[in-house]
């Protein structure tokens, strides 16, 4: 019984440093996603005004305090239409994945026919 208190102890400290560091995490990604939309103005505000590098995130913070939720909900929207394009995308950009794992990568060359592969036949 002895051997296993230390063990019991241990797997408790490591439980709770993973969880802290979870939490860790999560507010580091949470405070990611509020700065780069409170900044996300930051280049419109270059472009229109003369400013110094201190003053257009001054003022990109200032612009960005009242529609916050809407420049939010606008990056998310970016980033997931961002990605179900990439998504669509990748059935025609040369790299086929197979289904089974036997073909991770298999690039398509001319004058080769591969059955294995559905779609190129005839390439």
């Amino acid at each position: 019984m002895v051997v296993g208190l230390p063990a019991l102890f241990f797997s408790w400290i490591f439980a709770r440093v993973l969880a802290l560091r979870i939490l860790a995490y999560i507010a580091l990604g949470v405070w990611t996603v509020f700065l780069v939309v409170r900044l996300s103005l930051s280049a419109p505000a270059v472009s229109v005004d003369k400013l110094r590098p201190l003053e257009v995130l001054g003022e990109s913070w200032g612009l960005s305090r009242r529609p916050f939720l809407s420049l939010l909900g606008l990056l998310l929207l970016l980033v997931v239409c961002l990605v179900l394009g990439l998504l669509e995308l990748m059935p025609y950009s040369g790299i086929v994945v197979a289904v089974d794992g036997r073909r991770v990568f298999d690039l398509p060359t001319r004058g080769r026919v591969d059955p294995g592969v559905p779609g190129l036949e005839g390439v």
